[in-house]
């Protein structure tokens, strides 16, 4: 038992390592993206402070302040995944299931606790969960399960995680030690070998719950001030420059952004216009000034306007002058008629955060086009309150590029989610299901993040011909004339058959209605996909990240330096599209342009 204990913690170490080397990641493109000239903050988790090239004598906000709240947490449980038709086991002894008796005890969710651990039909997991920067009480989150390292179950396939809380855990031998419950997660279990197509065993004992957890308390920021000048006059005057700057409102009206609750420590509201880039909030605030004198301020600008223009610096005037807010508007303006794409998209980009249309056409291309600048791009027109920046969003279901098209997908259901449009439907109360007008190439795209969901984008393709797909209790074949006949076998009701349209679209719905879920809709078009019988494009998991292969290349020291992934500041948490992924790969289309 001990071996398999420290099996255990291993992967626990593991696991933890990984997440910790997506935070540093995504925080050391962060600094990567302005080379020398950004140093770390004395707060161990900031995200940007000071421009050292500059030669302004006003004082910044990052020059001494940090900011508290930028990693995510991570939570822990111990659960029952139930309804696994015989794959799954009793646990041995371990501190873990007492622990998992007692909470089956407690909550009351099975009859008897005992003969449901004991089943073959169940199998007791390990859940984690991360509470990213920014979340509240309420918000979704997804969970990651794994089996213990000493199990007898053979998979997890088409289980169902009992309601679980979550909280931070430590184990120590027969023992577990326990923080507040923060969280809590239940629903069905999609297992690894669904997305990367493995057939070994540890696929099938490990997967994730879409969008399964529920974060049950506030993930607040704060800035800490960290000077020897007086700490109460300081606070307030940086406090004072923030609600000045931006503007927070609620049910009950305008609030402020930055309130003082000790002589050091600022609370943070994130403003309407960053909800879905909290790493671009914390830059740009970061980036403000306070106490700056009339006389300060216009050196200051006039500094800018000329840093503006110059590629080499462009981005972090851009960011400098967003900041600053109306008064930086003209040299934004100007600098977005400025002949090198690169300048005129971080002068796009920081008018979209200011509320101005502008620099729309520009974001447009730039997500078209530019890898490195997508989530940026996309993510900056979906924060955009402006019919013309829907337009954009919604022409880009047209290209060819899989990332693009479900990037601006997945910015329409934040920005704008009533549009009939983009409004799909629940099939089999399990997975959400859009069919989406486009002129591109026919595409069917599954996530792999948030919630189970089904997004199709083109004319109404029909499977081949030669379509034919088995499995247990099903036979699902094309028999001419556009039409798929299904036949299910129940031990009890025997055989029945059922007709639909050829077309993907109708499969699926007519599939949903007897019943068949997620994991049947993907693996049926894995399966087609791979014998050539789809004749749609099959893409998984195509969501725009905070940075692309360059920039992965620009992080491991492999690109050069002065590609402009290189230079640019990559956002220190996830957010509209970027989750915290512990295998970002695309096993399905390792091309998503």
């Amino acid at each position: 038992m001990s071996g398999g204990k420290t099996k255990l913690s291993r992967q626990l170490q593991c696991f933890t390592a990984t997440l910790v080397v997506v935070a540093i990641c995504a925080l050391v493109a962060t600094f990567s993206g302005c080379g020398k000239a950004i140093r770390r903050a004395q707060s161990p988790d900031s995200a940007f402070t000071k421009f050292d090239d500059r030669k302004s004598t006003s004082k910044f906000i990052g020059d001494v302040c940090g900011v508290n709240g930028l990693r995510p947490s991570q939570i822990e449980g111990i659960g029952l995944v139930v309804g696994l038709e015989g794959t799954g086991s009793e646990p041995s002894p371990s501190g873990q299931k007492d622990y998992l008796l007692r909470e089956l005890k407690s909550s009351k969710t099975t009859a008897n606790a005992k003969a449901a651990i004991a089943s073959p039909n169940t199998s007791m997991v390990m859940l984690r969960g991360l509470i990213p920067a920014g979340a509240k009480k309420g918000d979704r989150m997804d969970i990651e399960i794994v089996t213990l390292p000493d199990t007898d179950t053979t998979s997890l396939k088409y289980g169902e995680l009992l309601p679980t809380e979550l909280r931070p855990m430590a184990f120590l031998s027969r023992s577990v030690k326990l923080g507040n419950v923060m969280g809590s997660a239940k629903g069905r279990v999609l297992v690894d070998s669904l997305f990367d197509g493995g057939r070994d065993e540890q696929s099938q004992l490990k997967g994730r719950i879409l969008g399964g957890g529920i974060i049950g308390e506030d993930r607040d920021l704060t800035l800490v001030v960290n000077t020897e000048e007086t700490s109460v006059k300081v606070t307030r005057s940086i406090a004072y420059s923030i609600n000045q700057r931006y503007s927070t409102y609620t049910a009950s009206g305008r609030d402020n952004t930055a309130t003082p609750v000790t002589d050091r420590i600022i609370e943070l509201s994130v403003p309407q216009a960053y909800q879905y880039n909290l790493g671009r909030f914390i830059q740009s605030l970061l980036a403000m000034s306070y106490g700056e004198s009339v006389d300060e301020r216009v050196s200051r600008l006039d500094e800018l306007d000329r840093r503006i223009s110059d590629p080499a610096t462009s981005q972090r005037a851009a960011i400098e002058l967003e900041a600053i807010g109306e008064e930086g508007l003209p040299s934004l303006e100007r600098a977005l008629k400025h002949p090198d794409f690169e300048v005129r998209f971080y002068v796009a980009e920081s008018l979209a955060y200011m509320g101005r249309t502008d620099g729309i056409p520009h974001l447009k291309l730039a997500a078209e086009s530019e890898p490195a600048f997508r989530w940026h791009a996309l993510t900056a027109l979906a924060s955009i309150d402006s019919k013309s920046a829907k337009t954009a969003l919604f022409d880009l279901f047209d290209v060819q590029s899989a990332e693009t098209r479900y990037g601006a997908f997945r910015a329409l259901t934040a920005c704008c989610p009533d549009d009939h449009r983009i409004t799909g439907q629940m099939l089999a109360n399990d997975f959400h299901f859009h069919q989406i007008p486009s002129k591109g190439p026919a595409m069917i795209h599954f996530s792999r993040t948030r919630r189970p969901e089904i997004v199709l984008f083109g004319g109404q393709d029909m499977v081949a011909d030669n379509f034919l797909y088995v499995e247990a209790g099903m036979t699902i074949k094309a028999v001419g004339n556009q039409r798929v006949q299904i036949t299910r076998f129940d031990p009890v009701d025997g055989e029945s058959q059922f007709s639909c349209s050829a077309e993907i679209s109708e499969l699926i719905r007519t599939l949903a209605k007897l019943g068949f879920g997620y994991t049947t809709m993907l693996e049926l078009c894995r399966e087609a996909d791979g014998e050539g019988t789809l004749n749609s494009r099959l893409v998984i998991n195509a969501a725009p990240r905070i940075g692309s292969k360059s920039m992965a290349d620009s992080v491991n020291g492999n690109l050069e330096s002065d590609d402009i992934s290189d230079r640019y500041i990559a956002n220190p948490a996830p957010d509209l599209f970027s989750d915290v992924e512990l295998n970002s790969s695309d096993p399905a289309d390792s091309n998503p342009e």
